[in-house]
């Protein structure tokens, strides 16, 4: 049982960022007067809860990023106007484990 455990964490170590969805306003400065359509995005990323390193006092971190596009539709509540906006966001494409600063 216990190494049956132990294997199924090994296949979650620090290497390949895990696809994560994250909130429009979490990631972007966004005006409050201004609803995003999609409301949330999915990106990849490393981190403490997408892969285990080997040791004590070491986190999981982006290695290699990738600047991506991402579109949204945007309606001004304000105006009432409707638009499509181009967004960039930094998408993780490997992870690597570092000591903690």
């Amino acid at each position: 049982m216990n190494l049956q455990h132990f294997r199924k964490v090994q296949k979650f170590a620090c290497k390949q960022p895990q696809p994560r969805l994250i909130r429009v306003d979490d990631l972007f400065n966004v005006n409050s007067k201004d609803l995003y359509t999609p409301r949330a995005t999915v990106l990849h990323r490393c981190g403490e809860d997408t892969g285990c390193c080997p040791r004590e006092g070491m986190t999981c971190v982006a290695h290699n990023t990738e600047n991506v596009t991402l579109i949204f539709n945007v309606y001004d509540t304000q105006y009432h106007n409707r638009s499509r906006q181009e967004q960039q966001a930094s998408n993780h494409t490997l992870c690597q484990c570092v000591e903690f600063q």
